[in-house]
């Protein structure tokens, strides 16, 4: 009886069209260090607006009623997009989506950035607001309006006090915030066309839809008019910016490759490969060893000994 022949399973090649998706989902951060001062005269309040529903120059200071910046924002670099998506390997898609947006920022003390006179106040709360609306500069957030405001998350700060006064713990604050475009819409984002923003890098882009999150930060009580100008000391204020995007409407077929990404269904499939190949191997040494064993006593040896097994099963 004809024995029978076992096909050795060997690792499938996967293409190089399973690499290169026709809409590409990617991630994308940018990192912003800002030095936070007054800019006299104008409101306590500091406020810096992030649009989450594009990834193009999504960052603007947000101005009052006279036009003056709420704050001093200097960065400590030009960049105002996330970084990698003016690559190649994006630029032949007409559209991009904002499938969701996280952000966060820190802010700390910064004793090495000069401020005016006026800046002595040490107790102050950052928050980061999510809003369809952009903030009317004619109303100015208050308090008790970021309290009552949808989606706001806020975390109170402290600061050393001045030269003379009894030292004060110096507490850092951490908040973040995010915008979800399904979560919003009830709907997928791709399947809405008010989503959608023509890929240009460098641009200022924005879908029909657009949803905005505002960094806030003023002191922890409303400063009343009659008391102005005070403000708060100088603050390093660390912001990231997280993009979820999907390219979508290829003009054209791309040549360059995009990151090649197992699925957990072809690296679970390697893993099985390479059991089953360990196995043969050790059935491949094993029938090796009995071969040895039956021709031990036509060698003259009545048996193998332990090392010249271990050296069958190895060689």
């Amino acid at each position: 009886m004809a024995r029978g022949y076992r096909k050795r399973a060997t690792r499938r090649n996967v293409g190089q069209r399973n690499f290169k998706p026709q809409c590409p989902i990617v991630k994308a951060s940018l990192n912003k260090q800002y030095e936070l001062t007054s800019n006299s005269p104008h409101s306590p309040l500091y406020a810096l607006q992030i649009n989450a529903s594009t990834p193009f120059s999504p960052i603007e200071t947000l101005k009052n009623q006279a036009g003056d910046e709420l704050g001093v924002w200097t960065a400590n670099d030009e960049y105002n997009e996330p970084l990698g998506i003016d690559s190649r390997m994006y630029e032949f898609y007409k559209y991009v989506i904002v499938k969701g947006c996280h952000v966060s920022a820190t802010v700390q003390y910064a004793p090495d950035v000069p401020d005016g006179p006026n800046a002595t106040l040490t107790t102050g709360q950052i928050t980061i607001v999510r809003t369809s609306d952009k903030i009317n500069p004619a109303t100015l957030p208050t308090s008790s309006d970021i309290k009552q405001m949808y989606g706001a998350k806020t975390r109170n700060f402290q600061m050393p006090g001045t030269v003379g006064q009894p030292g004060i713990l110096t507490k850092n604050a951490y908040v973040s915030n995010g915008y979800s475009a399904k979560k919003q819409f009830h709907v997928s984002a791709t399947a809405n066309e008010d989503l959608r923003v023509e890929n240009q890098t460098a641009s200022a882009n924005v879908p029909h839809d657009e949803t905005f999150l505002y960094i806030l930060i003023k002191p922890q009580r409303d400063i009343p008019q009659a008391d102005l100008p005070l403000y708060l000391k100088p603050m390093q204020v660390n912001v990231k910016i997280t993009y979820i995007l999907q390219y979508i409407d290829p003009t054209v077929n791309q040549q360059i490759p995009l990151p090649m990404n197992y699925s957990k269904k072809e690296s679970s499939s390697y893993k099985k490969e390479q059991q089953y190949a360990r196995a043969r191997q050790n059935w491949q040494a094993a029938r090796v060893l009995q071969a040895l064993m039956r021709a031990a006593p036509a060698m003259g040896g009545a048996a193998l000994g332990g090392r010249a097994r271990m050296q069958a099963i190895r060689g």
